[in-house]
């Protein structure tokens, strides 16, 4: 909605302007009745469900394609869909599936996903290059990982900091700790294979509040099937690739996709949470 009109002008009539045209521009996104915005979006295509239990109590679930609900157990404030909506065998105790309008990539109302947008990591020179760990415990550092990255039956502590994924992070029977951290994938994907995450975003500087990034340019798929619950806090960004979980994750605030897969996956967004940066509301005035 756009609102004009032409005003008066005071002092600038000592420059021979008398008047000028104020305008107000409002964007509406899709929301629910109480006004919670999503926390889950398949911007591209689809959001797939199958004997899923979604636990988002203060957000929503948004898809620009369809919604297909196989068994699933879904908790939102909202739930909605572009295309078609198709439901077998699910409940859903707060909010039922309805047709809603396309949502807008949030990315630009979040303050550390508008800056990774806008100044992209160096991807070289390397920190490290084709990183290999096996039966490894110890700690890592920020920095450049070029070519793969391989870490097989570790138990691995990411200090605070950015760490830029040229070609992607594949985890196998690892546990992945760390606190203030931002994973940068600039191409290939993300991939855990009973894998146990416990990962938190930082809470201030250019990267609040963003754990994963993922380009527009990249869209490789991501796969996260975990060996049991996971903790991750923070922005899952990745607006056109494709997440498929098999997993427990507590915690979440904010999962931004193409498109979605979840097979007998459970996800907590605690109500009411919030991290920095983050929009918690379902409009949006500009």
């Amino acid at each position: 909605v756009i609102v004009s009109a032409v005003h008066p002008m005071f002092f600038e009539r000592a420059f021979g302007i008398t008047s000028t045209r104020v305008a107000a521009r409002a964007v509406a996104m899709f929301g629910s009745s109480n006004g919670a915005g999503p926390c889950i979006y398949a911007l591209k295509q689809d959001i797939d469900m199958n004997s899923a239990t979604i636990r988002a109590p203060s957000c929503g679930i948004i898809s620009n394609g369809i919604m297909n609900l196989n068994s699933d157990n879904i908790t939102a404030a909202s739930i909605g869909a572009v295309g078609q909506i198709n439901v077998n065998s699910s409940t859903f105790p707060e909010a039922s599936p309805s047709v809603g309008i396309a949502a807008s990539d949030p990315c630009p109302t979040v303050a550390s996903c508008a800056y990774l947008t806008s100044n992209p990591p160096a991807t070289s020179p390397c920190t490290y290059s084709n990183l290999s760990l096996n039966s490894w415990t110890g700690t890592l550092s920020p920095g450049v990982y070029c070519q793969s990255v391989n870490m097989n039956s570790c138990t691995v502590t990411l200090q605070p900091g950015l760490y830029v994924f040229t070609n992607g992070l594949n985890t196998n029977s690892t546990t992945l700790n760390g606190s203030g951290v931002t994973l940068y994938i600039a191409q290939s994907s993300l991939n855990a294979n009973s894998s146990t995450f416990n990962l938190n975003s930082p809470t201030t500087g250019n990267y609040a509040g963003m754990l994963v990034y993922q380009p527009t340019s990249n869209n490789s798929r991501a796969n996260l099937n975990s060996s049991g619950s996971s903790d991750i806090r923070g922005a899952i960004y990745m607006p056109t690739g494709t997440l498929t979980t098999n997993s427990t994750f507590d915690n979440w605030v904010l999962i931004v996709t193409g498109d979605i897969h979840m097979n007998s996956s459970t996800v907590n967004v605690p109500a009411n949470s919030a991290f920095a940066g983050s929009p918690r509301h379902g409009y949006l005035a500009e």
